[in-house]
């Protein structure tokens, strides 16, 4: 990563990737999983975003990690949950149609992250 006032090598990237999230951190592995070469440039003195002010908790439904500790999930329950907690948010961004990638893509996000040796508690 590089940070403030670091010169970064002289090389070509393949993806320019601008904060350190967790979503910019799981594309960059992501990246380097399909032999690509990512490069991440945060301006901030410390890696994270919001994710590091958060304390890294993510709520993934129907993840592995669930499903190994005997949580009964499903995508009904999830489903409910959302419409309950986020309902009609006036068009600012969230939609039925991100929640079902939401829902369809992020169990597979936490097999992939731990595939990657990314520990996961419940």
């Amino acid at each position: 990563m590089i940070r403030p006032g670091d010169v970064p090598p002289q090389r070509a990237y393949d993806l320019v990737i601008v904060g350190s999230g967790a979503g910019a951190l799981i594309g960059a592995l992501q990246a380097k999983a399909m032999g690509l070469s990512p490069i991440i440039i945060e301006k901030q003195g410390k890696v994270g975003g919001s994710t590091g002010l958060s304390g890294g908790v993510l709520w993934i439904p129907m993840s592995p990690v669930l499903d190994r500790e005997g949580v009964q999930d499903s995508h009904e329950l999830a489903w409910t949950y959302l419409t309950n907690l986020v309902g009609d948010d006036g068009g600012r961004g969230s939609t039925p149609e991100r929640w079902r990638a939401f829902l369809a893509e992020g169990p597979e996000m936490v097999r992939f992250l731990e595939g990657c040796g990314v520990p996961f508690k419940h």
